[in-house]
């Protein structure tokens, strides 16, 4: 195998995709009809692996570029924090847009609950602190701190196995990159 690309059902609420497309794919729990539309007219790409020997010569773009037109859907999508720093999707042909996650209501909670105990932000990239930070702490903060993360971990772009301390590392660093492409042969611009 030299490469693999993976596409799956779309997430039905996407804040980036709602800054580039409006109310059009909006979903409400009480709105079914959205959630049809979502499902009939975008897919996104779930994954793009390339093996290690053939990496770097461009393979990654022309997988997508040559699968785009044939996935049948108005619309491509893509979440990648990579993106930023590989744009092979872009020169795939899709658009890119840059957003940073809301901050959600217990964010502000979980900051003041690691301040109170002296984490150190310098670290939060850290996995071997932020896992040592943890271990530290009484049976009842553990407890709190993954109530706090297992909610974290609940939004459609974090992809947590498992709830563990290394998810803070996500947590005051989640920037990824949306990327779309409108399958043109299927719609015109004013439908979508």
């Amino acid at each position: 195998m030299i490469g693999v690309i993976v596409y799956s059902p779309s997430y039905l609420n996407l804040k980036p995709r709602s800054m580039v497309f409006g109310q059009r794919y909006v979903y409400t729990s009480s709105d079914l009809h959205k959630a049809h539309l979502i499902n009939e007219e975008i897919v996104r790409i779930s994954r793009v692996v390339i093996h290690p020997k053939f990496r770097g010569i461009g393979l990654g773009a022309y997988l997508v570029k040559e699968t785009l037109p044939k996935v049948g859907v108005k619309v491509v999508e893509a979440l990648a924090v990579m993106a930023r720093y590989n744009p092979f999707f872009e020169k795939a042909g899709m658009i890119r847009v840059d957003y940073t996650r809301d901050s959600r209501s217990n964010d502000k909670e979980v900051r003041s609950f690691l301040e109170s105990h002296n984490f150190d932000f310098d670290f939060v990239k850290s996995k071997t602190y932020c896992n040592k930070f943890f271990a530290e702490l009484s049976s009842s903060d553990k407890q709190l701190l993954i109530e706090y993360l297992t909610d974290f971990a609940s939004q459609p772009f974090i992809k947590a196995k498992k709830i563990s301390p290394e998810l803070l590392t996500k947590l005051f660093n989640s920037k990824a990159t949306y990327l779309y492409w409108i399958n043109s042969s299927l719609v015109t611009r004013k439908s979508c």
